[in-house]
């Protein structure tokens, strides 16, 4: 029997004001959805009651982050704060940040980052909830320090904590010029979520758009990625058909990976 991926979607992208959450999440579920990220308090028993996986928070930070020693005074505690509420709300992961390189160099900008994480691995580890440093492109967010999986590689290799990894979001990599692929495949130890969306205009993935979905959900499968993929991208049309033509177009793309090793040969952990 054919296994699908495992799928979350990012509620800031799909539940608008003007939708009903209780049938949103209902529908999310019968399209295959497992997981939803970045829920609002107020819906989170709904999407539970759904069936659905509280998969991630966000954390502040996107523009002060951790890489400036001097935001850790401030941004630490509201980081921690986010760890204890996702522990409480049963959210197994919080999104964190870099910020804005603001002049900032390298070498610096990473060791802020080891420096902060290594101050939250404990936390996060008591609490059972992961951290992931988010690689987010300067295309969309000008001046971002963590930019490129180099950059985020070195500083979760250097916490060595099993409670931080990378959110390689392949939509910011590739307009970064990554090459995910080897990146992903060869550091895939690093990597605890995914976040999707095609190049174009932030629109779903489908065939002929970059990233390269089939060849990537393919090599990932191959290397062992059983984690979830997050679709994070801005729909045009009807909600509900744009996320399940995303679902489809990698699922069936994971599926015609050679030798068994996809979501066709072996149940997803976890």
């Amino acid at each position: 029997m054919s296994l699908r991926l495992r799928h979350s979607a990012a509620d800031w992208c799909f539940l608008t004001a003007a939708m009903d959450p209780r049938q949103y999440y209902r529908d999310l579920a019968e399209a295959g959805f497992t997981a939803v990220e970045m829920v609002r308090a107020e819906h989170r028993e709904l999407a539970r009651q759904a069936g659905l996986v509280l998969l991630t928070h966000s954390a502040a930070g996107i523009e002060q982050g951790l890489n400036h020693r001097s935001h850790h005074a401030e941004l630490l505690p509201k980081i921690r704060q986010a760890i204890q509420e996702a522990s409480q709300a049963g959210i197994r992961h919080v999104i964190v940040f870099s910020g804005m390189r603001l002049g900032l160099s390298e070498d610096a900008g990473i060791t802020g980052c080891i420096e902060g994480l290594r101050q939250l691995a404990g936390d996060a580890e008591r609490a059972r909830v992961g951290l992931l440093l988010e690689v987010l492109s300067e295309v969309v967010h000008p001046d971002h320090h963590c930019s490129r999986m180099s950059f985020a590689r070195e500083v979760v290799t250097q916490v060595a904590s099993p409670a931080v990894r990378i959110l390689y979001d392949l939509f910011h990599a590739t307009h970064m010029g990554d090459d995910v692929i080897r990146e992903a495949t060869t550091h895939l130890e690093l990597i605890g979520h995914l976040h999707v969306a095609a190049l174009s205009n932030r629109s779903r993935p489908r065939a002929g758009e970059l990233p390269d979905y089939p060849r990537i959900t393919q090599a990932l499968c191959q290397a062992g990625y059983d984690g979830w993929w997050g679709h994070e991208f801005l729909p045009t049309g009807e909600v509900m058909q744009e996320l399940r033509q995303s679902l489809a177009h990698l699922d069936q793309s994971a599926a015609a990976a050679p030798g068994g090793t996809g979501p066709a040969g072996r149940q997803a952990q976890g």
